[in-house]
Parts: structure tokens; C-alpha cells; sequence
């Protein structure tokens, strides 16, 4: 069923607006086709006052799903931007090294980045997490490792880089 997550918008809703209309009528020709019922005023009214409910608690329903996946939406937002915001600060926090290993450690934190919008979210559409962009955050996170503060400035700034790249990972995991 993970397939119907590739389809536009436009042709999911005719499928699933198609499906219940064919089902309906098919249903309610097949019915009156074998049986003839015949209703009294009675009836009628039953059959009317029933329907109110049932509209009610469908209404209701509707009402719930549609706050729970706006909720959800909410909360997978919030994560996104929580998980750029730390990517943002961890990139700006390195670029104050101007050494080797800082320049290597933004690179891998780009190409982290780069994998999660190009890969990981196709991945996350399915229900799947993606090994080779944990990969490429381990290396990045091996990368930050291996600076070498050459400073006093340096040295005090170095476990707040540690700081983000903990945020950062928490943020992924999140996210995921």
C-alpha cells in the first residue's frame, strides 16, 4: 500500500473518491435489484433519525482525524526545523576553526545535509530510514573529533560544537 504515496495529490483523490462512489451505487443497485423493499412513513423516520446520528459521528470523526494529522504535520515540522536550526548553528560554530579537520568536518556536515533532502526523505515517505546518511553523519561526527583546538578561544569553543553535534544527532532522531 506504500505505493499510493508516489501519487499526485489530484489522483489519489479521484481513486478514493471513484472507489466509494462505485461501491456505493454498485452496492445500491445489486441491493434493490434482489430485493424490493417497501417503506412505511414509519420507517421513513427511523431510517432518518438514524441517518442524523450516524452524520454526527462520522463528522466527528472526520473532525478528530483531520486535527490528529494536522497535529502530526505540526510536530514533524517542528522537528525538520529544530534539526536545521542545529545543522545551521553546528556550521557556523565550525566555520570559527580555520584549520584541516574543521574544513573537513563542514564539508561531511554539507554532504549530511545534502543526503538527508536528496535521500533520506524519499526513504522517510516510504516508512524507512536510510543506513548510508547515519553513515555520513558518523563520519561527520568523527570528523569533529579529530579538530585540535590551537587556542585558548578555540579551546572553550570546542564543547559547544560537541554540544550541537549531540543536539544535531537528537534532533535526527526525532525527526526520524
Amino acid at each position: 500500500m506504500l505505493f499510493l504515496y508516489d501519487l499526485p495529490n489530484w489522483l489519489m483523490g479521484v481513486i478514493v473518491i471513484g472507489t466509494i462512489l462505485g461501491l456505493s451505487f454498485g452496492g445500491y443497485f445489486a441491493f434493490h435489484r434482489w430485493w424490493r423493499p417497501v417503506f412505511t412513513d414509519d420507517n421513513k423516520s427511523v431510517a432518518m433519525v438514524v441517518l442524523s446520528v450516524v452524520a454526527t459521528i462520522n463528522s466527528l470523526v472526520l473532525a478528530f482525524s483531520a486535527i490528529s494529522v494536522w497535529e502530526s504535520f505540526g510536530a514533524a515540522d517542528a522537528a525538520v526545523v529544530a534539526e536545521a536550526n542545529s545543522v545551521s548553528a553546528l556550521a557556523r560554530d565550525l566555520a570559527v576553526f580555520d584549520s584541516v579537520q574543521s574544513r573537513e568536518a563542514r564539508r561531511q556536515l554539507r554532504e549530511y545535509t545534502d543526503q538527508v533532502v536528496r535521500v533520506e526523505w524519499c526513504d522517510m515517505q516510504r516508512g524507512q530510514a536510510n543506513i548510508d546518511v547515519w553513515n555520513t553523519f558518523d563520519r561527520m561526527f568523527l570528523a569533529i573529533g579529530r579538530i585540535e583546538p590551537d587556542s585558548a578561544r578555540h579551546s572553550a569553543l570546542l564543547p559547544e560544537i560537541w554540544e550541537r553535534a549531540n543536539e544535531l544527532r537528537k534532533q535526527r532522531r526525532s525527526r526520524l
